[in-house]
């Protein structure tokens, strides 16, 4: 887990991405939801946030049936001094569950963002959802179709594209 203090330069494009929108949301002053509140809602639509008070595990956000959200391995902290605050980035999506071996899960994105006041011990968390389930264009052609091109690439390239690819 790396820490950056107010600079995104070193973060990779998907992080930086989460972190703008994080910025935007966060400046709309979404009103502060309990854990309880928490809904398949937050990603049924593409571009969804709810912001909570409290932090949960990836396993506690509702999923559907044959699958369950699975936390990427890659996290990021970074500290926005304006703000007073740090945030925690992690990258949510759809995992196969133990009891399903016929269906694939969804292609659904999902960012957490936990959020750390600096003069507190106060959490609270946001989830803002990148690529959700409902689309106005049918068919959704997402890059993470792509990823079994991912050997023809430099491990550079393929690793920008694809953060959390284990290897090449």
């Amino acid at each position: 887990m790396r820490s950056f203090d107010n600079n995104s330069n070193n973060l990779t494009r998907e992080f930086k991405n989460a972190l703008s929108m994080f910025e935007k949301t966060y400046k709309t002053g979404l009103p502060i939801l309990s854990k309880s509140d928490i809904s398949k809602d937050i990603w049924s639509e593409s571009g969804s946030a709810a912001r909570y008070s409290g932090v949960l595990l990836a396993s506690q956000i509702p999923s559907d049936d044959g699958w369950r959200w699975s936390q990427a391995k890659s996290r990021q902290v970074i500290k926005l001094a304006k703000e007073n605050i740090s945030i925690e980035i992690m990258k949510l999506a759809p995992r196969r569950s133990k009891k399903n071996i016929v269906a694939k899960p969804p292609t659904l994105k999902l960012w957490k963002y936990v959020i750390k006041f600096n003069n507190s011990k106060e959490k609270q968390m946001l989830l803002w959802c990148e690529r959700g389930k409902s689309t106005n264009d049918g068919e959704n052609i997402h890059l993470s179709d792509y990823m079994f091109l991912a050997p023809l690439m430099t491990q550079n390239v393929a690793l920008d594209l694809w953060p959390s690819l284990n290897c090449c």
